[in-house]
């Protein structure tokens, strides 16, 4: 077998969904598979933020939506 699927195997792959390369279904994310079309999973880390100095920065909460009663 040099690992094709049958023409058979694609057409229950195609109905079903699966990705051809590794058989899950192809809206979920499949971290091994090779198919560039197949959703990769959200890539969890940490990220360290470093500041020096005194910078100048202001934060300002933005509400979004439609204003209420109370904010007119």
């Amino acid at each position: 077998m040099d690992g094709k699927l049958t023409q058979e195997e694609q057409e229950c792959h195609c109905l079903k969904s699966l990705c051809y390369y590794c058989g899950i279904t192809i809206d979920l994310p499949a971290p091994d598979c090779h198919n560039s079309q197949h959703p990769k999973p959200a890539t969890v880390g940490r990220t360290t933020f470093t500041v020096t100095g005194e910078p100048e920065a202001t934060i300002e909460e933005v509400i979004e939506g439609h204003p209420t009663e109370l904010e007119n």
